[in-house]
């Protein structure tokens, strides 16, 4: 009985695993693109950033301020796919039965993604909250 049950949901089986690695390559893309982001964002505002630090900011400060746009940044795009996902919802049950999104599962996948986008911040936060106030306005 369980070789006829492990045949009849092996291709059910595969499926599956394809898009799960499908959807790790997807969250990993992501993650790069937003360290990649955060990474040229901090480069473009290192003089912003020394002169922060110059005037009273402390390490802390600056880190914070990096992580919390980065969060923006990912919050938004849940907010963005959610919204799409809701609209698509009603026009894929068109096309093919018992289609739906779960509520539960598509915050549990958000909320993974804004943590994968806040522990990509993290280099790029650390670097920024290490430049040297002098040497980003010697470089100006």
């Amino acid at each position: 009985m369980r070789q006829y049950i492990d045949t009849g949901l092996s291709p059910r089986s595969f499926n599956l695993g394809i898009f799960a690695a499908f959807s790790l390559g997807g969250a990993l893309l992501a993650v790069i693109g937003v360290y990649g982001l955060v990474s040229y964002a901090v480069s473009q505002r290192r003089s912003e950033i020394g002169l922060r630090m110059a005037v009273g900011a402390t390490e802390q400060d600056i880190g914070q301020m990096i992580l919390r746009e980065a969060a923006t940044l990912g919050l938004t795009g849940a907010m963005l796919g959610g919204g799409i996902a809701a609209i698509a919802q009603p026009l894929l049950t068109h096309l093919a039965e018992d289609v739906s999104i779960p509520f539960l599962p598509a915050a549990t996948f958000a909320s993974l993604l804004l943590v994968l986008v806040t522990i990509a911040a993290l280099p790029p936060a650390r670097r920024a909250a290490r430049i040297s106030p002098a040497l980003a306005m010697k470089q100006e």
